[in-house]
């Protein structure tokens, strides 16, 4: 890969980046563990939204990180492992605060 022939980052890109760093910062370690909570999480859920793993996650020894975007950080990561794929459609978040905002379904992927 030719990392000087790259298009730009685009602003939610760069976001993504500082959430996953800044939660490394504060707890190293983080997204490894995340990656294996998420593989955990894989073998029972074969469709959902980042928010089902969170909850999931969070519930069961994931430490919250103070930006949810790190969230993002992590479904980029095993997209590109090719454990995950969208499958096309939204779905409503479920947590009121939230207001419903339509996120992506993510399938996992045989």
């Amino acid at each position: 890969m030719d990392l000087f022939n790259q298009p730009p980052l685009t602003s939610k890109q760069i976001g993504i980046l500082r959430a996953e760093n800044k939660q490394e910062e504060i707890e190293p370690g983080w997204q490894d563990f995340a990656i294996a909570k998420f593989k955990e999480f894989l073998s029972f859920n074969h469709q959902f939204i980042t928010e089902d793993f969170r909850l999931w996650a969070e519930a069961n020894g994931l430490s919250q990180p103070p930006e949810p975007r790190a969230y993002g950080a992590l479904i980029l990561k095993v997209q590109k492992k090719g454990l995950i794929q969208w499958n096309g459609t939204y779905q409503e978040m479920k947590e009121s605060k939230s207001h419903g905002c339509p996120k992506k379904v993510w399938v996992k992927v045989s």
